[in-house]
């Protein structure tokens, strides 16, 4: 298991963004064998209610599942495993369903190799 690290960034998602997030710039993860994430994923201070789905990096669509749902206002938290990308750019993408920003705190608690 990894040290736990909270992956930090200074803005909120906008509305319908999808965000790329890069793993080897941000956790201490022995990426070359890891193959998969045990997380926490938050979403804070949402603008409007919708849902944030968090996938693997290298896929070219978002799949239909979300990972959090949620209500304006409303700070929601979610566990999961998260597949990381198969390609050299070993990173995970998070898309935000709403019709508003939103901010998001991925907090990376373990791997599996």
């Amino acid at each position: 298991m990894a040290r736990q690290e909270a992956l930090r960034y200074a803005s909120a998602l906008g509305a319908g963004e999808t965000r790329t997030i890069p793993l080897p710039l941000h956790c201490a993860i022995p990426l070359t064998t890891a193959r998969s994430l045990s997380v926490n994923q938050t979403v804070t201070q949402p603008a409007a209610a919708g849902d944030l789905v968090v996938y693997r990096g290298d896929l070219a669509t978002a799949p239909v599942t979300s990972n959090v749902s949620f209500g304006a206002g409303k700070t929601r938290a979610n566990n999961g495993i998260l597949e990381i990308s198969r390609d050299a750019m070993q990173a995970i993408r998070v898309r935000n369903r709403s019709a508003g920003t939103v901010h998001f705190i991925l907090d990376v608690n373990g791997y599996f190799e």
